[in-house]
């Protein structure tokens, strides 16, 4: 039997909307994607007939993400360096855990999000050409996404791909008919709007670095001047 990974005494690294993101405890060049505990018991709770007939729950769309991933690995794409790399499943204390492999920064630590890198140092043209180039190889390569975010898209810097941007999560279709996996139109539009949506969100972001707040007397946060 597979020995359990504890997690419950560890400090997530990073925190999405849906998951925690832990350092695999065997592996400092892996990481384990848990599932909130809160959300498996909400999603037990709103699962509808045919949800539970399936049997999934919760991990309706971790499997999804594998799906697509497999999918890239039978087109022989596996070794997309845009793609945060698949590397297994494991029981944890916390519930089913996903490995993946991590994504690092130039200092070794983790890769940075697009968030964080526009609110620290703002858009510049280099990184918006390096987004629509991502965009430009998801495109080319047809890869499903159910989410294209700030918060899901580092920017990683290791020897073997060079400085880059990834997509670390969303990997899925979450649409009923999966028509961003059979029509090649319904996608490229889709990914258009997905990317153009988030750009318009970093440069919200990027304006909000640069203009100055107005403090009352009272010490309360004022709005934006202009």
């Amino acid at each position: 039997m597979p020995q359990l990974v504890e997690l419950k005494a560890a400090r997530p690294l990073a925190s999405g909307a849906y998951r925690d993101v832990f350092q695999h405890p065997g592996d400092d060049g892996l990481l384990i994607k848990v599932i909130r505990p809160l959300f498996v018991e909400r999603d037990a709770r709103r699962a509808n007939w045919f949800e539970k007939w399936q049997g999934l729950g919760a991990y309706k769309s971790l499997m999804r993400e594998i799906e697509k991933y497999l999918v890239l690995r039978e087109r022989g794409q596996h070794d997309l360096p845009f793609i945060q790399h698949f590397a297994g499943i494991v029981e944890t204390d916390l519930g089913l855990g996903m490995v993946v492999r991590k994504v690092r920064a130039r200092d070794g630590g983790l890769a940075p999000t697009l968030a964080e890198i526009v609110r620290t140092r703002g858009l510049d043209p280099d990184l918006v050409a390096r987004i629509d180039a991502l965009r430009d190889d998801v495109i080319r390569h047809h890869v499903v996404f159910g989410d294209i975010s700030a918060n899901n898209i580092v920017e990683a810097a290791d020897a073997e791909h060079g400085h880059r941007l990834v997509i670390i999560d969303g990997l899925n279709d979450r649409l009923w008919l999966p028509v961003n996996s059979l029509s090649v139109t319904f996608y490229r539009a889709y990914c258009d709007r997905r990317f153009a949506r988030m750009m318009d969100m970093l440069r919200t972001v990027d304006l909000s670095r640069e203009t100055p707040m107005v403090v009352p007397a009272s010490g309360r946060q004022g709005l934006p001047q202009g």
